[in-house]
């Protein structure tokens, strides 16, 4: 199995959190609302309740694998998420790291988003076993400049706020 060539592609080519602070640019849709207090995304991105909601995606994916697929998942999983640390992570790292620090924000925030291209990548390398619309939502949000940075409202009703 290989890492979903097109996910890869479209994040190593990204200009990361380019229109972060400002109302442009936003992914089309209804999934989103905008945040624009600096204070907040910061509190957001670290907080309990949003790192929960992304691992329980993450884990839906996971359990579905595991069960229905166990196979695929043992003998390829722990490998594609190396692979993403090793070849894909280090090719983006330095933009991440540069526009967070000009934003102002929390370094904090760029494990974060190392988290969520992880996520990301293996969950749409995954895709023809398992959707996401929440990770593919989350794709949407970066790949337009922005940071999903939490969540508006008891999930999963609700939005992800973007800044």
């Amino acid at each position: 199995m290989e890492l979903n060539n097109a996910v890869v592609e479209a994040i190593t080519s990204n200009n990361w959190l380019e229109y972060c602070g400002v109302e442009t640019n936003l992914p089309k849709g209804s999934n989103y609302s905008y945040l624009s207090n600096k204070k907040v995304v910061n509190k957001n991105v670290k907080g309990v309740k949003w790192e929960n909601i992304c691992l329980e995606e993450r884990n839906n994916l996971t359990g579905y694998l595991a069960k229905n697929k166990p196979e695929l998942y043992n003998k390829n999983w722990n490998v594609l998420v190396r692979e993403v640390k090793t070849e894909v992570l280090p090719k983006v790292v330095d933009k991440i790291e540069s526009q967070v620090s000009i934003l102002g924000l929390s370094s904090d925030i760029v494990n974060s988003v190392k988290f969520d291209i992880i996520n990301i990548i293996m969950v749409l390398t995954y895709e023809k076993y398992y959707n996401s619309d929440f990770y593919t939502s989350m794709l949407d949000i970066y790949l337009s400049g922005h940071i999903p940075c939490g969540w508006d409202g008891d999930y999963p009703n609700g939005k992800i706020l973007v800044y």
